[in-house]
């Protein structure tokens, strides 16, 4: 393998097993960080469209910069001052989709159970527990955004060590050729 590649893939392990971990230890922070990055980058968007419409000498054809630049900007204010509550929002949204989606799956499982088709008992289990899971985040956002932030490290940190086993087994492979 080459350094630049193994470097490359090392680095992007590190950074992979350091953000899932501080994603696991720190779910708050992390959600607060995300919502305030959120925010800063659609609050710049909105200020690069307003830039781009007061530079533009074409202006009079630029109105659409205009209103992007005032509702991002407007926008991105917005998710930085009321961050938990955006998040809030979001977590329980995702969970109405969660819901409808798992019921309509529930529908289909059960006709797969009428056409006489075997799996239908595992997909009709899988599809009962994602429905509980968006019941929870829909009453209990809160504690279902810790508990994604903290699914999300998890995964961050599996996949981190996934890559830095693979590094390690292809230096193995390639130095045994």
């Amino acid at each position: 393998m080459k350094n630049g590649m193994r470097n490359s893939l090392l680095g992007i392990s590190a950074f992979y097993i350091l953000l899932g971990l501080v994603m696991i230890i720190w779910p708050d922070a992390s959600r607060s960080i995300a919502c305030y990055a959120l925010g800063a980058m659609t609050a710049l968007y909105g200020v690069i469209r307003l830039f781009v419409y007061f530079t533009s000498p074409e202006r009079e054809l630029m109105g659409g910069d205009l209103l992007l630049g005032i509702i991002a900007g407007l926008l991105g204010l917005l998710i930085i001052l009321r961050a938990n509550a955006i998040m809030t929002i979001l977590v329980a949204l995702l969970g109405i989709f969660v819901i409808t989606d798992s019921v309509v799956k529930i529908f289909y499982c059960l006709q797969l159970k009428r056409a006489g088709l075997s799996g239908w008992k595992g997909y009709l289990t899988g599809m009962c527990v994602l429905l509980a899971v968006g019941v929870f985040m829909l009453f209990d956002p809160f504690s279902s955004a810790n508990a994604m932030i903290i699914c999300a490290g998890v995964f961050l940190f599996l996949d981190g060590v996934c890559n830095l086993w693979t590094v390690i087994q292809a230096n193995k492979y390639l130095k045994s050729r």
